[in-house]
């Protein structure tokens, strides 16, 4: 499957997220641009409309995004040790 790109101009103009919050969400490693920093995946879409919602509907400045993303991370990661804790316990069960 081919990736598309969408620019940052055209993402933003058709959204009304500004260009200096994608662009600093870039800097910040929140998101990954393509090579050429003006183009963003469209895959990227839904993770940065998370972000701009975080940011504009909550009011959650961009060190709180990190902060929120990385412990949402951490706990998909503890969710899916749990997940396979409990099925190498149901396979020592039936014994």
């Amino acid at each position: 499957m081919a990736q598309k790109y969408i620019t940052i101009t055209e993402y933003c103009s058709k959204t009304g997220i500004e260009e200096t919050f994608v662009l600093r969400l870039i800097e910040d490693g929140l998101i990954a641009a393509s090579h050429e920093v003006e183009r963003i995946d469209e895959a990227l879409l839904p993770e940065i409309e998370k972000f701009s919602r975080w940011h504009y509907d909550l009011g959650v400045n961009l060190e709180g995004l990190e902060v929120m993303s990385h412990l949402l991370e951490k706990i998909d990661a503890m969710q899916q040790e749990m997940l396979l804790m409990q099925n190498r316990l149901r396979r020592f069960e039936d014994f």
